[in-house]
C-alpha cells in the first residue's frame, strides 16, 4: 500500500497517519442514515427505490 506524506507540521512534527482505507461507496450509508434519525425500514425502503446504495 503506498502512503502519502501529510503535508501538515505541527510544533516541527507531523502528525502520524491513521492508516487503514477510504470507505467504499456505501458502506457506512445506514449506519450514518441511522446517526439522522432514519428508521431500519426507512433506510431498507430508500435502497429498494435506489435513493442510496448500501
Amino acid at each position: 500500500m503506498n502512503e502519502f506524506l501529510n503535508p501538515l507540521v505541527i510544533n516541527d512534527a507531523r502528525p502520524r497517519s491513521r492508516g487503514g482505507r477510504a470507505p467504499r461507496l456505501g458502506e457506512n450509508t445506514a449506519e450514518i442514515l441511522m446517526e439522522l434519525g432514519l428508521s431500519h425500514d426507512e433506510i431498507s425502503r430508500l435502497t429498494e427505490l435506489g435513493v442510496v446504495i448500501k
